[in-house]
């Protein structure tokens, strides 16, 4: 019994591996990367609340944004800004979270977490870990969160740690090609393309559109 117990574990968590590589290997941006994430990892763990988180920049410090999908305890936004962990965090009891979260555990238990694990998305670079992001997932109650719950997470962030770096360059590579390189403000290109959308949704709903122009003297 134990054996073909272990063997099911085994198969949900290959099925599960095999579906988000499928999903986030056609990606087309970290909307898709997000919300994979978020429903395989909430499946995989079973857990109440799971949020993904990724960082903006190359990695996450002081004043950087970041983006987000999933969900909460209570819905608090506060839980989203708990520091990014350069390791995984394994909380199996509210004991464990007042040892290894002290200044959010009140929080998280009067929302009614009584276990998380916090699974870091880490890049390699010269030697030294980057962080990118966080994959959260909170608990109503006290979990064992055995090995094959841990190396489920961690596959998963090292799949969406590939990914990311592809997408973030796509980002970046689009940002320069439609907007001005000395001021950041968008160009004719982007411009073009917006125009074209506007006038295409304006076709399908039968309505108006309109475009102003503003000459501002002296402004190159």
């Amino acid at each position: 019994v134990e054996a073909r117990r272990a063997a099911d574990v085994v198969r949900t968590q290959l099925s599960l591996l095999q579906e988000a590589t499928s999903q986030l290997a056609v990606a087309e941006g970290l909307d898709d990367l997000g919300r994979t994430l978020t429903d395989v990892a909430g499946r995989a763990v079973q857990a109440a609340w799971t949020l993904v988180r990724v960082a903006e920049a190359d990695g996450p410090t002081e004043g950087e944004t970041e983006r987000s999908w999933g969900s909460r305890p209570g819905n608090n936004p506060h839980f989203g800004t708990i520091e990014y962990p350069t390791a995984m965090v394994v909380c199996r009891t509210v004991d464990e979270i007042r040892l290894q979260i002290p200044e959010a555990a009140d929080a998280l238990l009067a929302a009614g977490v009584e276990a998380l694990i916090i699974t870091p998305i880490l890049r390699a670079r010269d030697g030294e870990s980057v962080v990118l992001g966080a994959i959260h997932s909170w608990f109503r109650r006290s979990r064992s969160l055995e090995a094959d719950v841990r190396e489920t997470l961690h596959a998963l962030a090292v799949q969406a740690e590939r990914v990311i770096e592809h997408l973030q360059l796509q980002d970046r590579v689009r940002h320069r090609a439609l907007h001005d390189a000395l001021t950041g403000l968008p160009n004719r290109m982007l411009f073009e393309e917006r125009l074209e959308s506007m006038l295409a949704g304006s076709r399908r709903a039968r309505s108006t559109c309109a475009v102003l122009f503003i000459d501002l003297d002296g402004f190159k």
